[in-house]
């Protein structure tokens, strides 16, 4: 088994776009998932030459947004998900990145809890912020450099 992350490339948008479309109610579109910047990382999981995973982040100076992270439905529950983030907080804390910042439906507990299992506390609410009415928690993880 061979498991490794990766930057993304044009050329995963269809395989992207497939695992967006199993975790999300509205997935970005493939047209979206093409978009290039400097301020984003988009990264994927790779187990065995499938992708399983995909995440975004932006960046602004010391700070990071984690825009999305989803893993493919048969890998969920296995730990790869928390193995994918916990590798990009080490590749942030070594770019310098001080502190990640995330928001997360309130009625998404698996995410929540997910979020709050590698070290993410709560910091602010924003009422009513999705179609559903439901709130967004802001949620916000400090990088040690220590660590």
């Amino acid at each position: 088994m061979k498991l490794e992350i990766r930057d993304y490339k044009i050329e995963d948008v269809e395989e992207v776009y497939n695992i967006l479309s199993q975790n999300f109610i509205h997935p970005w579109d493939k047209k979206s998932l093409t978009l290039v910047s400097n301020n984003f990382i988009k990264k994927v999981l790779v187990l065995d030459g499938e992708i399983i995973g995909f995440l975004e982040m932006q960046v602004v100076a010391d700070e990071a947004d984690l825009v999305m992270i989803a893993i493919k439905k048969e890998f969920q529950r296995k730990g790869l998900g928390e193995y994918f983030l916990k590798q990009i907080i080490k590749y942030l804390k070594e770019r310098g990145i001080t502190r990640i910042f995330l928001e997360v439906s309130s009625k998404n507990e698996k995410a929540i809890n997910f979020y709050r299992k590698l070290g993410f506390v709560d910091y602010s609410i924003r009422k009513n912020y999705y179609k559903d009415g439901s709130d967004a928690l802001l949620l916000e993880l400090y990088l040690d450099s220590g660590d």
